[in-house]
């Protein structure tokens, strides 16, 4: 019986189809998704997975999980720390970066939500309409966009200046447009990012930071430990994440918006 051999073969893994648009990848996407359902049972946000325990789970070889983990880090979607002392791995879903491509990707449906004249659909002629002295409103995804697009200059002459680099390319365009999106929907300021950089130990080198990995640090500069927030310290840390020991019960709420815009069958 066909009931009685899926119940053999054990428990369903949830899979978000519209999350591909932001991985680019079906199997990134299967292990963002089982990432983001045990972020519901953890506190503080860390997983804790043997590669033993993913596949036996998501059916991901630990070849497809090496490539899938790789692409979640490169693109900013997830922490990946490795323990020294007990020999293990914990993630943790970089969850502001995740809202803000979907957010992002969102505002880029909406753009593209635009109704054809029933008309032109049936290859007729569209009736003549008035003409009227008030000009159309623009819609809030048209208005986020050219506000973005003011920031976007700025915000590249101030990496040029901050970093002492020359960012132009495909790669460059790409975070300064992401950078510019962040400071014009959540206020994170791109000086404050500038100053994070330059506050490490390590001095900024364009070769060994390029711009994806720039993206992937950019949360790093906005997070805030409990004690700095206490001590009203500077709005970046060294660390992006304070250890923080997990229990059986932890609980972290899964981003909003994707529930509802889950694939039916």
């Amino acid at each position: 019986m066909l009931t009685t051999t899926l119940k053999r073969l054990g428990r369903v893994v949830a899979y978000y189809p519209n999350l591909k648009k932001i991985t680019g990848s079906t199997t990134a996407t299967i292990l963002l998704c089982q990432f983001l359902y045990w972020t519901t049972k953890s506190r503080t946000g860390w997983i804790y997975k043997t590669t033993g325990e993913i596949e036996e789970e998501t059916g991901l070889t630990l070849s497809e999980q090496k490539t899938a983990k790789e692409k979640l880090i490169n693109a900013g979607l997830i922490f990946s720390e490795y323990k020294r002392l007990d020999h293990t791995t914990r993630y943790m879903v970089n969850q502001d970066v995740l809202d803000g491509m979907w957010s992002e990707l969102e505002t880029d449906d909406e753009e593209e939500e635009e109704e054809i004249p029933v008309q032109l659909i049936k290859g007729e002629q569209p009736p003549l309409l008035e003409v009227s002295a008030d000009l159309p409103k623009k819609t809030k995804a048209q208005i986020n966009k050219e506000e973005i697009q003011k920031i976007i200059p700025v915000v590249k002459k101030k990496l040029a200046k901050g970093l002492t680099v020359n960012p132009v390319g495909a790669k460059w365009t790409a975070f300064i447009k992401y950078a510019s999106t962040r400071e014009y929907h959540h206020g994170e300021s791109v000086d404050v990012f500038i100053t994070y950089l330059n506050s490490q130990d390590t001095p900024y080198n364009p070769i060994y930071m390029p711009p994806a990995k720039l993206q992937t640090l950019w949360p790093r500069a906005f997070v805030k430990t409990v004690e700095d927030v206490k001590k009203a310290n500077t709005p970046f840390i060294k660390k992006a994440i304070p250890v923080v020991e997990e229990t059986e019960d932890d609980f972290a709420p899964m981003p909003e918006g994707l529930g509802r815009r889950r694939a039916t069958a």
